[in-house]
């Protein structure tokens, strides 16, 4: 077994502890890791995530342009969401999608590393705690990638991410929804009315949700269409409302958080 094989596959049997034993670059930044490195990543880069803080949209997470002290359930949606709102009742997001935590969530998804999704899930969580109680949802749905993506890593990125949340007690169903295998293009890196369409078939609610308050998980929201498609599917089924809680947002042009 090649050493990289080797050493994912210990980390998998839970032993994070390899990476100060044999002692390796921070991923992120190449820096050599110290004592205080964490999976990988040194402890400066774990810090450096732009953090989203209120005003935030409590329909997509954006920053709010104008002043209001207003957060999390009574924080108004911003002028996009005032026009054309998501089917979301809240929208939760720890940080924004910069080059550190792309990083991380490529480092994650593409270098075999869920475990990374465990810590930054727990970031998640709580940022939930902090922004909306966890008796507000009756079910945690992660929503799942493409079959082929799942295929290729051997793990869903977002149920990944959604383990702290189990541990925490909330309701996560791992299969609770499905991702057909058509449409086989990636959604990624179209247009959003493109994008729209191509995920509006793409998934099938596989859990009783009528009467109940679902939240969906995510790893990274860019348009929202992925978590829009899901929640107008479950909407359909009955379900009484839908949240959605993703750890990094991407900003548009020349918005900071």
């Amino acid at each position: 077994m090649k050493a990289g094989r080797l050493g994912s596959a210990l980390r998998r049997l839970g032993f994070p502890a390899l990476d100060l034993v044999l002692p390796a670059d921070c991923f992120c930044c190449r820096a050599p890791l110290g004592l205080h490195a964490a999976l990988g990543a040194c402890s400066a880069c774990w810090n450096s995530f732009e953090t989203l803080r209120p005003p935030l949209c409590s329909r997509c997470a954006l920053p709010l342009v104008r002043a209001t002290d207003l957060a999390g359930k009574g924080a108004p949606p911003c002028p996009h969401c005032a026009r054309r709102p998501l089917p979301f009742v809240a929208a939760v997001a720890c940080v924004a999608y910069g080059d550190t935590a792309r990083a991380f969530v490529l480092r994650a998804k593409e270098g075999d590393r869920p475990e990374l999704l465990w810590a930054l899930g727990a970031q998640l969580l709580r940022r939930l705690e902090a922004q909306h109680s966890t008796q507000d949802w009756d079910l945690v749905l992660p929503i799942p990638s493409h079959p082929w993506g799942r295929l290729r890593r051997g793990f869903e990125p977002a149920a990944e991410l959604a383990r702290p949340l189990r541990k925490a007690g909330l309701p996560v169903r791992v299969r609770g929804l499905r991702r057909r295998w058509w449409p086989w293009a990636s959604a990624k890196g179209m247009q959003q009315a493109a994008r729209r369409r191509a995920l509006g078939q793409a998934f099938e609610v596989r859990s009783p949700v009528h009467g109940q308050r679902v939240l969906l998980v995510d790893d990274v929201m860019t348009t929202g269409a992925s978590g829009e498609a899901c929640a107008l599917r479950l909407l359909a089924r009955g379900a009484r409302a839908v949240g959605l809680a993703v750890w990094a947002r991407t900003l548009p042009p020349g918005q900071g958080a």
